[in-house]
């Protein structure tokens, strides 16, 4: 025999809502031209920035390496604003590497050095070595985890339905 239900349900101690959205940056997706990333920079990645920077809504952006290298040749100004809004705890930066490629189909050795040179531009453009990682194009594989961990990252997040 079960227990009768209370006659009103009990709230949790707190109702409170807490929400994270973060960006993935890819200035090599197949559908932007090489002329067009000035355009997508000033249209896309500015005003996400004006998030965190005008209304205060902190953000989580990833972008590899090289995005983050094509968008400086092409505005510094966004580099220097991103880099300031990670120093006032606005923006988290997510790591992913140098190039976004498919781990599990590369040998370990080219993740490794994908991801270490991934952390040398880091390092560079932006003054911080992320400690959490997305897993590109939603290719998980426990062979991995080692790798991002030697790499110096403490958790990883993935697009599971996309």
């Amino acid at each position: 025999m079960s227990a009768p239900l209370p006659a009103k349900a009990e709230e949790p101690a707190s109702a409170r809502l807490y929400g994270y959205t973060f960006f993935h940056l890819n200035l090599c997706f197949s559908s932007i031209e090489e002329e067009q990333r000035a355009q997508v920079i000033a249209r896309c990645y500015w005003p996400m920035l004006a998030l965190a920077s005008e209304h205060g809504i902190p953000l989580g952006i990833e972008a590899s390496g090289y995005t983050l290298e094509e968008i400086e040749k092409r505005d510094p100004a966004w580099i220097a604003q991103m880099r300031h809004l990670i120093g006032l705890g606005l923006v988290e930066f997510i790591g992913s590497g140098y190039a976004q490629l498919i781990g599990p189909l590369v040998p370990a050795r080219v993740t490794q050095a994908n991801l270490l040179h991934g952390a040398q531009v880091y390092q560079r453009l932006i003054g911080t070595q992320p400690t959490l990682a997305l897993i590109n194009e939603q290719a998980y594989s426990a062979g991995l985890i080692p790798l991002y961990r030697e790499a110096g990252y403490r958790a990883v997040l993935m697009d599971w339905d996309n």
